[in-house]
């Protein structure tokens, strides 16, 4: 019997281990090491670990809120709105994308004098680990640009300029 349950024990672990996964072995005191081996989810991931509450606001239009909820494996999209979740999934995979939501802008950044109407997005929320609370807003070329090219699988398409008249 006891032989057997070794064999097993030898066998998952060999299993584990061809799953993909980081180890490492933390000092745990008087009472040894303990591992603290990640395996990587079943179904091979690839989004990062996000969840995001996201308002956008337009002074002629009812707010439309929604949340991205992606947890490595999954992609989920709650609330009324016209995104594919595993599209903006995907897209928070870009760096350039993290670094939009969880950096400040730089405030010496050079933007177009162009007006791409009252639309605002509000994010809140952590973007692996890390909180998020940002604002894009289409009152010159950089917002613009990060609305319609860097998060155009995260955000609807902006309503744009409203007629003043």
């Amino acid at each position: 019997m006891k032989r057997s349950l070794i064999s097993f024990s030898a066998l998952l672990a060999l299993l584990l281990a061809g799953c993909g996964s980081d180890s490492t072995s933390v000092d745990a005191g008087s009472g040894g090491t303990v591992d603290t081996t990640m395996v990587e989810p079943l179904g091979g991931g690839g989004y990062p670990i996000a969840t995001l509450d996201i308002t956008i606001s337009h002074p002629e239009a009812d707010d439309v809120s929604y949340t991205i909820s992606c947890l490595g494996d999954t992609a989920t999209v709650i609330g009324e709105v016209a995104i594919i979740d595993q599209n903006a999934c995907s897209a928070l995979s870009d760096p350039a994308v993290k670094t939009r939501l969880v950096d400040i802008p730089p405030t010496d950044q050079a933007c177009t004098e162009q007006y791409g109407g009252p639309d605002v997005a509000h994010i809140v929320g952590t973007f692996d680990g890390e909180p998020v609370d940002t604002t894009i807003d289409r009152v010159n070329g950089c917002g613009i640009g990060d609305w319609d090219s860097l998060l155009a699988s995260v955000l609807p398409p902006a309503l744009g300029i409203t007629d003043a008249g």
